[in-house]
């Protein structure tokens, strides 16, 4: 498919989200609108997204809510739209994260199981922790739709995390994402390597 055809196929999987979280959800919305947004979708973006799905990186279920497939539930972990009165709004960070998490398993080539997404509280919600095999955290990232978005981030990083941090952007045609990659951060190798050992799902 060419880059229009898969934002028709995105917006018709909102739509019929949309739909189905109106009739779930008929006595919080008024209808199953889908509200106006300005945020752009990335066509790199879609393209990964729709390999996730291909590949079973990334599972849908009802409502426009999806898993990955670290810590699933049965209803979705997270949602494309949040319910609103008025309608639907779509989560438009989520899809550069899902981005983010298809590009690092499906070509980069890291395993699955040491590729975790959205990072619990303790771990400063970051998007996306990428273990060794060790089990301790080589590569934090966090998914934004620009970069100026990062520099709030950046100073709770260097605050939480020891050692040096070296930031990584990349070209144009990955605007919507950036990696961090921390040569030495104590901080979160702890957080993140407790989350792998348990194996359990944080919420």
């Amino acid at each position: 498919m060419d880059a229009e055809e898969l934002s028709d196929k995105f917006r018709a999987l909102l739509a019929c989200g949309a739909q189905e979280l109106f009739a779930d959800n008929r006595a919080r919305m008024s209808c199953a609108d889908l509200l106006p947004t300005s945020n752009a979708i990335s066509d790199d973006d879609l393209r990964l997204f729709f390999i996730g799905l291909e590949h079973e990186i990334l599972t849908l279920v009802r409502g426009a809510r999806f898993n990955t497939l670290d810590r699933p539930r049965e209803s979705g972990r997270w949602g494309l739209l949040s319910r609103e009165k008025q309608g639907c709004r779509y989560n438009s960070e989520y899809l550069a994260q899902i981005a983010a998490y298809v590009e690092a398993i499906h070509e980069l080539g890291y395993p699955s199981g040491r590729v975790f997404f959205e990072l619990p509280h303790v771990a400063l919600k970051l998007d996306l922790a990428i273990l060794n095999d060790e089990g301790t955290v080589v590569v934090l990232g966090e998914a934004k739709r620009a970069l100026h978005m990062l520099d709030h981030l950046l100073a709770a990083v260097e605050h939480a995390a020891t050692g040096r941090i070296a930031e990584q952007r990349s070209a144009a045609d990955r605007s919507s994402r950036c990696s961090l990659r921390l040569l030495t951060a104590s901080v979160m190798r702890t957080s993140v390597t407790s989350l792998h050992q348990r194996k359990g799902a944080p919420t």
